[in-house]
Formats: structure tokens, C-alpha cells, sequence
């Protein structure tokens, strides 16, 4: 039976893998992000609805759909919005949460009876706060799963993954490179380093000084890499 989905997002690095698997099944797809990752991505091949889960959401309004994925939300209040004009006109409803939501992810085997991230009693769980997406990420992708429940109650599906990566993805696709290239081939530049340097008859002394402009270079790097990932890991929906 042909179903009629809507994607929240759709255009990210695991939306595009959604929207192949069930045009290839025969089901109609609609999505509803700001056009702005990818744009048309799908032009021709789904129904697209332009808005944002911040504060636009009006292109929702009347719509009925079988099943919708929810892939971006990381903020409870993009549930709240979106359920305007959702609830009640929504089969089922499947949030794509996150490991992160655990108190303690330092055992192997958790499942949906183990505790997650409480709320900061100062937060207000229904920030929109770019910066607390990133800091308090386990908290609210918690509270989300909640007002999911609370907005589609019986209707809900919470899966958590781990890590996910991909062709499309933008967030850690220079981990294997960083890992394999940079660590490894470090380690060799290093030691060929000591060791050269040791051979123009430099002592240790030496060495360590000749090695203070390479680590100032490598925080400099790292301290620049950690707000890039800080932006990323709190960028908003496409």
C-alpha cells in the first residue's frame, strides 16, 4: 500500500537515503525544510514545502500525512511548532533521536529502560537558542522525544542511533583522514624530526625548542577546528 510520507528536513546526509527508499517503494513523498541544503534536490520527484521549524511552519497547514520522519529536530520547540498544524493529521510519527539522550553512554547494551539527560532547571526546554543546541544537546533531544509523546500520544516511535555517517555527510568526514593521515603520518614526521635534528648535533634542548613553533601550530589548528565542529553540531535544519 502506497503511503503518503512527509520528511522534516530531507536534504541532509540521511534524509536523500529516506526519500530513494520510498520513492523506489511507490510512496508519495513530501518534504518540508528551508530549501537552502541542496535546494530542489528532489525538484520533480517530491512535493516540496518551504518553511522553517523556528517560527514558519504555515505551509503545514491542512496537510495529512500517513507517516512523518523527523530528522532534524533537535530543539522541543520544532515539535511544538510543527504540531500547529500536525497533530491529529499524522499516522505515525517516527523522531530520529540520538544516543546522546543517556545519562551514563559509558555501558554497552542500553535500551529504552535506562535513564536519559534530565533538563537543567534553568533551561527553558523550549529554547531557541542556537548555542544551547551543541551544549545541552543530550537534554533537549530528551525533552523532544517527550513532546513528541506529548503531541502524538500512541502514535510515536523513537529511534536513537549512534554515530552516522555517509556519502552526503558533512559533520566527520575527515575522521578516517584525520585518524590514517594526519595521526599516523605525525607520528613518522615526528620521529624523523628528533631524529634529523639530532644529527645536525642539536641536544634535547634544542629539539624542544625547535618543536615549540609545530605545537603553537597545531593549537592554533585545534582550537579552530573545535568552533567549526561547535557550529556544525549546532547548525539549524536544511
Amino acid at each position: 500500500m502506497a503511503l503518503n510520507i512527509l520528511i522534516l528536513g530531507g536534504t541532509g546526509f540521511t534524509g536523500p537515503e529516506q526519500v530513494e527508499y520510498a520513492l523506489a517503494r511507490g510512496h508519495r513523498v513530501t518534504l518540508f525544510n528551508r530549501n537552502r541544503t541542496r535546494p530542489d534536490y528532489f525538484k520533480g520527484k517530491v512535493e516540496q514545502l518551504i518553511g522553517d521549524l523556528n517560527d514558519n511552519v504555515g505551509a503545514l497547514q491542512g496537510q495529512k500525512f500517513d507517516v512523518v520522519f523527523d530528522n532534524p529536530t533537535t530543539f522541543p520547540a520544532w515539535v511544538r511548532n510543527a504540531a500547529q498544524h500536525l497533530k491529529g493529521n499524522v499516522g505515525h510519527y517516527i523522531f530520529i533521536s540520538t544516543l546522546s539522550v543517556y545519562r551514563d553512554d559509558s555501558r554497552p547494551g542500553m535500551d529504552e529502560s535506562d535513564g536519559t539527560t534530565p533538563m537543567p532547571a534553568d533551561l527553558d526546554p523550549y529554547t531557541l537558542v542556537r548555542e544551547n543546541a551543541g551544549r545541552y544537546y543530550g537534554a533537549l533531544k530528551t525533552f523532544a522525544e517527550q513532546e513528541a509523546e506529548r503531541q502524538y500520544p500512541g502514535k510515536v516511535t523513537v529511534v536513537r542511533p549512534g554515530l552516522i555517517v555517509g556519502p552526503l555527510e558533512d559533520k566527520y568526514k575527515a575522521k578516517n583522514f584525520i585518524e590514517t593521515f594526519v595521526y599516523r603520518v605525525g607520528d613518522q614526521v615526528g620521529a624523523w624530526g628528533v631524529a634529523g635534528l639530532t644529527a645536525l648535533g642539536l641536544g634535547m634542548a634544542g629539539v624542544a625548542y625547535a618543536a615549540v613553533p609545530l605545537a603553537a601550530t597545531w593549537l592554533v589548528l585545534g582550537v579552530w577546528l573545535g568552533r567549526r565542529q561547535g557550529r556544525l553540531a549546532s547548525s539549524p535544519q536544511p
